[in-house]
C-alpha cells in the first residue's frame, strides 16, 4: 500500500519574490519562527509538566486538524476517528488529501502549517489535515526524536482507516513534512508498506521528493528521496545574513515552508539535474533534464539530484 508522495522540507529554500512574502530585510526579528530560540527556554518547564510523555507514548495524544475549502475552522480527530471524516463539511473522498506534519518545537498553529495550509485551501482542490504531535515535539530534542517512529505509525493508522473506510486511493495521499516531520512522514509510509524502520528513503512512498536548504546544519547533507533538490547549493540561504551561524541555520531551516507555499501558488522553481552545485553554476549541466521543485504536480520519472539558484 504505497502513498503517492512524501515531500521533505529539510530547511529554508531561499528568498522568494511574491506578493505576500517579498522580504529584503535582514532583521532577524522579522524571520518567521526565529522565536524558536526563545521557545527552547520553555522546554525544561514543559518536561517537568509532562515527564510521563518521555516514558510512554499515547496514540490518542496525536491530533488531526481537518480543513476543507468549505470548513476553514478545524475539525479535530484522533487516530481512530478517520471514519468521522465523512461528517466534516466539504470533505471529499474523490480529491487528494494533503497531510502537513510539523517538526520540533512546533504545533498545528506554527507557520509551517498556516503558510502551507492557506496556500493549499486557496490554490488547490484538496482536503488538508494538519497533524499535531506537540505533546512530544516540545520535549527535549532527543526525546522528541525518539518518538518520531511512534508518531509516524499513528499517522499511518489514521491513513489506513481512511483507506479502509472510504476505499480512499493511496495515490491521493500526499504528506508534507518539515524537519522531524519529514521523518514522521517516512515512518507513516513504512507503517503502511510494512517496511523496516529506518530513516526516510525512497521506498517509503511511490515518490519521495527531498528539498535540502540547510544541509549540514539543521538538515540532511545526503540524498534522501527519489529526487533531491539543492537550491542555492542546499546550505545557507539568502536573505539569512545574521552573523551567528545558528541564526543563519534557523533562518534557512524555517523559510522552507514559505517556499513550499509559494510553489503551490505558482511553481516556477525549475532545477537542473546535476552532480554538484559547482557544475551547475559553471554551466556544465545546461543540457541536462530539469524538474520542478515543490508544488503538487510531479514528474515521478525524475530521479537524482537537482540544483537551482534562487535570489
Amino acid at each position: 500500500m504505497q502513498l503517492h508522495l512524501v515531500i521533505v522540507l529539510t530547511s529554508l529554500f531561499a528568498y522568494c519574490r511574491s506578493d505576500v512574502y517579498n522580504r529584503t530585510d535582514s532583521n532577524i526579528d522579522n524571520i518567521p519562527e526565529i522565536n524558536t530560540l526563545s521557545k527552547l527556554s520553555d522546554i525544561k518547564s514543559n518536561l517537568s509538566k509532562t515527564s510521563d510523555m518521555s516514558r510512554i507514548f499515547l496514540d490518542s495524544s496525536i491530533l488531526f486538524y481537518v480543513y476543507t475549502q468549505s470548513s476553514i475552522d478545524a475539525t479535530i480527530l484522533t487516530h481512530d476517528q478517520s471514519n468521522l471524516l465523512a461528517s466534516v463539511k466539504g470533505f471529499n473522498t474523490e480529491i487528494p488529501t494533503v497531510f502537513i506534519i510539523h517538526g520540533w518545537v512546533n504545533n498545528y498553529e506554527s507557520h509551517v502549517n498556516t503558510y502551507i495550509r492557506d496556500a493549499l485551501l486557496e490554490y488547490a482542490d484538496v482536503n488538508v489535515i494538519s497533524v499535531d504531535w506537540s505533546c512530544y515535539s516540545f520535549l527535549e530534542y532527543c526525546i522528541a526524536r525518539s518518538n518520531v517512529p511512534n508518531v509516524g505509525r499513528t499517522v499511518g493508522q489514521f491513513i489506513k482507516g481512511m483507506i479502509d473506510t472510504f476505499e480512499y486511493s493511496p495515490k491521493d495521499i500526499i504528506l508534507l513534512g518539515h524537519s522531524l516531520g519529514a521523518h514522521v512522514s517516512g515512518f507513516a509510509g513504512k507503517a503502511l508498506n510494512d517496511k523496516p524502520e529506518d530513516r526516510l528513503n525512497p521506498g517509503d512512498a511511490e515518490y519521495v521528493q527531498a528539498i535540502h536548504t540547510n544541509a549540514g546544519g539543521l538538515g540532511a547533507a545526503f540524498s534522501l528521496g527519489d529526487a533531491d533538490f539543492w537550491p542555492n547549493g542546499g546550505s545557507l540561504q539568502p536573505p539569512c545574513s545574521p552573523s551567528l551561524k545558528i541564526i543563519k541555520d534557523i533562518c534557512s531551516h524555517d523559510w522552507s515552508y514559505v517556499y513550499m507555499a509559494e510553489s503551490i501558488k505558482n511553481n516556477k522553481y525549475y532545477a537542473k539535474q546535476c552532480s554538484t552545485y559547482n557544475d551547475y553554476c559553471y554551466g556544465a549541466c545546461d543540457t541536462n533534464p530539469f524538474n520542478l521543485m515543490g508544488g503538487l504536480d510531479y514528474d515521478k520519472s525524475a530521479k537524482g539530484n537537482f540544483y537551482l539558484k534562487i535570489f
